[in-house]
């Protein structure tokens, strides 16, 4: 079921059952209204069992700081804002960052584009002066739009800029290896090496 507030949205990304037309302030009241409130201990049960797992059994390579090292030294500086570009950084943030208040993750879920974190986090910056907010991108993504690294000393804005840089288009590179196994394209037409997204 889709709750969308504009028509032409409807059916876009994903094909839907139903759908429901208006301002999701009133759309979720009005499905709320007469409910009753459910804790999902399985659920919840489950997703334990998964971070467990993830906590115990991802694999460490002791040559270079794995995504989880890194986005633990980000938790413990308890930043108030994180915004993250598109990319394997914005699933790890997922994964990994420990912020507990409502809306301050800032990540186009699957609904944006490599670049997409640079903006959000000068627009969280400006509604925000006084809270530290963080950018959390690849090196991919940051190359999308860092002429706006003028726009935050223009107006100096204190975004704290964290690039994940593993040399390639990492989520291109995964989506590659799980489904071209061994026939590669390049990232581009104008590509030719293939080594940006391959290795």
């Amino acid at each position: 079921v889709q709750l969308e507030i504009d028509e032409k949205e409807i059916n876009k990304n994903v094909k839907v059952s139903e759908y429901v037309l208006g301002d999701l302030e009133y759309i979720l009241e009005a499905l709320c209204d007469g409910m009753e409130q459910q804790n999902h201990a399985e659920w919840l049960e489950t997703l334990g069992e998964w971070k467990h797992y993830l906590d115990n059994k991802i694999p460490v390579d002791d040559k270079y700081p794995q995504p989880k090292e890194i986005l633990g030294a980000l938790n413990e500086i308890k930043s108030d804002d994180v915004a993250t570009d598109v990319g394997q950084h914005q699933m790890w943030v997922a994964q990994f960052n420990k912020a507990q208040t409502p809306r301050t993750l800032l990540t186009s879920g699957g609904l944006g584009t490599m670049g997409f974190g640079m903006g959000a986090a000068i627009g969280a910056q400006t509604a925000h002066p006084d809270k530290r907010v963080v950018l959390v991108t690849g090196d991919g993504s940051f190359h999308m739009n860092l002429n706006e690294l003028v726009t935050m000393k223009s107006y100096d804005l204190p975004v704290v800029i964290l690039v994940m840089n593993n040399t390639v288009l990492g989520m291109v590179r995964q989506w590659q290896k799980l489904f071209l196994t061994d026939r590669p394209a390049p990232c581009n037409r104008l590509c030719r090496t293939r080594q940006c997204i391959w290795y």
